[in-house]
C-alpha cells in the first residue's frame, strides 16, 4: 500500500490502493494535468478508459488522456484539432518557402555555371573554311561546344599544347576581301 495519494484518488478525498488504475500514469507531480483532463473526460470515464485498455497500452492512453485535457483547456472550441489545423499551416508555409529557396539556390547554380561557361570557352587555334562566315568584313566563328567532353587536345585537369610548328609552316594564310571568295597569298 503507497503511504501517498495518486492525482485521482487525491480528488476523490480517499486513500490509494494496490490496485489504483490511476496511480502509475497519475502521480501526485502531474496534479495540474490531471485536473485538465478530469475537466473534459471526468474522474470516471478516465478509470473507465485506463481499465478497458491493456496494460501494455496505459501508458499510450494516458499520455493521450492528458493532450486531450490539455488542448481542451488551452483552446476550448478546437481542442488537438487546433493543433492540427496550426500543424498543417506550419507544413504549408514552410513547403512554400522551401519551394522558393529551392528556386533561388538553382537559379544562383545557372548564373555561376553561365559565368564558368563565358571563363573557359576558348577560340579554337585553327579554323576550318566551312567554320567561318563573312559579313561585312566581320568573321563569325561557327563553334559547338559539348560540356560533357573535355576541350580538344586536352584532358581533364591539362593545359592545351602549343601547336606545332612544322603545321604553321605547310599553311598559306588566307586573305579574305568583301565580296569575293578567300584566296592564298
Amino acid at each position: 500500500m503507497t503511504t501517498k495519494s495518486c492525482a485521482a484518488c487525491r480528488f476523490k478525498r480517499k486513500k490509494c490502493t494496490e490496485n489504483c488504475v490511476t496511480a502509475p500514469y497519475f502521480p501526485i507531480s502531474r496534479t495540474a494535468e490531471y485536473e485538465k483532463a478530469r475537466k473534459v473526460f471526468g474522474v470516471t470515464n478516465i478509470e473507465k478508459m485506463l481499465s478497458g485498455v491493456s496494460p501494455n497500452d496505459r501508458r499510450t492512453t494516458a499520455d493521450s488522456i492528458i493532450m486531450e485535457g490539455t488542448a481542451r483547456h488551452d483552446d476550448p472550441v478546437l481542442g488537438t484539432l487546433g493543433i492540427v489545423l496550426d500543424l498543417k499551416s506550419q507544413v504549408h508555409s514552410l513547403k512554400i518557402e522551401h519551394e522558393e529557396l529551392q528556386q533561388q539556390y538553382l537559379a544562383s547554380l545557372l548564373e555561376r555555371e553561365r559565368q564558368l561557361l563565358e571563363v573557359s570557352i576558348n577560340v579554337p587555334q585553327t579554323v576550318k573554311m566551312e567554320d567561318v562566315d563573312m559579313v561585312d568584313q566581320k568573321i563569325t566563328y561557327k563553334t559547338v561546344i559539348d560540356l560533357n567532353k573535355p576541350a580538344a587536345g586536352t584532358s581533364e585537369g591539362q593545359s592545351m599544347e602549343a601547336p606545332d610548328h612544322e603545321e604553321e609552316e605547310e599553311k598559306k594564310p588566307l586573305v579574305f576581301h568583301k565580296g569575293k571568295e578567300p584566296m592564298e597569298k
